[in-house]
């Protein structure tokens, strides 16, 4: 209880202080900006996974940004300050000391203050130059890409040099630098040491005409991380690893052009890329040779629009190539470990997603994989603005490594339907389908079915409903579960909107904690343009969540989360 009275007071008392004494500044030429963002979370009986302890604690999370800007000139520094209040004595607290604390580097035993980002850019027409912690993608990123998806947790940068260039018959890109991960983030609520990484990369860009650009690219990874232990769903599990789990990555090489072509007679877009990996270890005793994994990236789309069809086609075929005896572990980034053991992914690339980034479950690996999908919609004249859609995903093995002997494949059918009605601001969406996972060991069969509506109901006042039920079947083994999820929010525009979410499982394995009914509400409140304070009260799930091609597994939560944003 008394972390909770914590976390409240926390929240309390940014809510009543902060926007007295938030304010813009100008100073002659230069405007300086204000985004400060403070999250309270009360985690109430948190399951550690090893030895099923539990104990209740609250961490604390502040991201400071402060920017300036001045004509061609902008600056800006992110100031990032983490602590952890938990059990502080006896076992447990022993055992909350090394899950969280073990890694935190302040004087105070329990917080964490650091820069984590700080960056200068200079732009002047068409050519920019930037120092300290930059972005970017190549391509489609397959070759590199380092982004900032959310600010809390998945924020990837490079700390060093950018410059580009971006003219209107030519561009180039080049950036490299030192990786520089969020150190402290939700998805493992603990200190989590930078990789260090040299990363860079470079693309030139030709526009012969205005419709069509042509390019290429090549981005790199050096780094000296031991694989050691990995046991992820998609990835070669440890124990196949053998005496290769000594071996340390040594560099990793893509390169490849791209075609993008944004206006086919006026009716289509196409875009074509095509990469070439070269990996490469060392093996921790000298006397021993080099080990290499070379493999190929192949990614194309293309679109067709005649009257009121609209046509999207996809191909990828992502396929590592092994020698003899080398590790068939193939990511585009690399492990990050915690002081309690956790392993995080830091990813440089990303592969564009194979199918609907929404499904609540997937096992589906990104690589060793040809195949494609489609999809047709077709508007209905006489429904004013309804939609018919329908759209098939098919992948097989491209039998990349020796662990997966037998065929792997996917199958994936869909259809649904979307209205609108502008003139009443009324859209519902409806959809379901039936995917087919055959694995090397076992098949999967999925149902689902999800549906979204948005209602106004007077004025400022609306109401939306989304709900998704996805029904799982493993015939071999006899096993079938569900997963659920409801979510519906009232809104008083644009200040005010409340949100009940209820989530179900009856998902079978060892963490009882992502099994049963969870049951969660949020409260949000915008007092000012860009500023906000949040509410959550509950439980979540967890499990894995998609965001720009990058998905992660993020662990249930139990408790009360605060939080303030102010932007000036």
């Amino acid at each position: 209880m008394r972390f909770f009275v914590l976390a409240v007071i926390c929240v309390g008392m940014s809510l009543s202080a902060a926007p007295v004494h938030a304010q813009l500044l100008t100073v002659g030429d230069v405007d300086f900006g204000l985004t400060e963002s403070f999250y309270a979370d009360w985690h109430r009986d948190y399951r550690v996974q090893i030895g099923e302890k539990t104990y209740d604690y609250v961490d604390l999370k502040n991201r400071l940004n402060l920017t300036a800007r001045a004509r061609s000139w902008q600056a800006g520094l992110r100031l990032d300050t983490a602590g952890f209040v938990g059990p502080g004595s006896g076992v447990d607290g022993a055992d909350f000391q090394q899950q969280f604390l073990g890694g935190l580097d302040a004087s105070s035993a329990n917080m964490d203050a650091r820069v984590e980002k700080l960056y200068v850019r200079f732009r002047k027409g068409a050519f920019g130059i930037e120092g300290g912690d930059v972005y970017g993608c190549l391509g489609k990123g397959i070759a590199l890409c380092v982004k900032k998806v959310d600010e809390l947790s998945t924020d990837t940068s490079l700390r060093g040099l950018k410059a580009y260039y971006n003219g209107q018959l030519f561009g180039a890109t080049v950036l490299g630098g030192m990786s520089n991960i969020v150190n402290v983030g939700d998805k493992i609520e603990q200190f989590l040491p930078d990789p260090n990484d040299f990363v860079g990369g470079a693309e030139v860009r030709v526009n012969p005409f205005y419709w069509m650009r042509i390019s290429g690219h090549a981005g790199f990874l050096y780094d000296r991380q031991e694989l050691g232990e990995i046991d992820l769903p998609g990835f070669v599990s440890s124990q196949d690893f053998g005496d290769d789990d000594k071996l340390r990555r040594e560099l990793l090489l893509t390169v490849g052009p791209s075609l993008s072509v944004t206006d086919i007679f006026g009716h289509g877009t196409l875009v074509l890329e095509y990469d070439a990996m070269l990996q490469t270890w060392a093996n921790e005793d000298p006397d021993e040779p080099q080990d290499t994994l070379v493999g190929e990236a192949v990614y194309a789309n293309a679109t067709f629009n005649w009257g009121v069809v609209n046509m999207l086609a996809e191909v990828k075929w992502y396929e590592s190539r092994l020698d003899e005896g080398a590790s068939s572990v193939n990511f585009m980034g690399t492990k990050v470990q915690g002081p309690s053991d956790e392993v995080d992914f830091v990813y440089y690339g990303v592969l564009p997603p194979l199918e609907d980034e929404n499904l609540l479950f997937r096992n589906d690996r990104p690589w060793d994989l040809v195949g494609g999908r489609t999809r047709v919609d077709v508007e209905i004249p006489p429904t004013r603005g309804g939609i018919a859609w329908a759209s098939y995903a098919h992948f097989i093995d491209t039998d990349g490594g020796p662990e997966l002997t037998s065929e792997y494949k996917v199958q994936h059918v869909m259809g649904g339907w979307e209205q609108r009605l502008d003139d009443l601001s009324i859209s519902a969406n409806v959809s379901g389908g039936y995917r087919q996972e055959d694995f090397h060991f076992t098949k999967e069969n999925m149902w689902h079915m999800e549906g979204d509506v948005h209602l106004p109901i007077y004025g400022p006042h609306s109401f939306e409903v989304s709900v998704r039920r996805e029904s799982y079947e493993q015939p071999d083994f006899k096993v079938d579960y569900s997963l659920m999820q409801l979510v519906s929010t009232y809104s008083f525009a644009p200040w005010l909107g409340f949100s009940y979410t209820f989530e179900q499982s009856d998902q079978p394995g060892p963490n009882t904690a992502t099994r049963g009914n969870f049951h969660s509400g949020e409260v949000i409140y915008r007092f000012m343009s860009g500023s906000y304070a949040k509410l959550f009260f509950g439980s979540s799930r967890g499990g894995l969540k998609c965001a720009g091609g990058m998905c992660r597994t993020f662990p249930p939560f139990d408790g009360v989360k605060g939080e303030l944003t102010l932007r000036f």
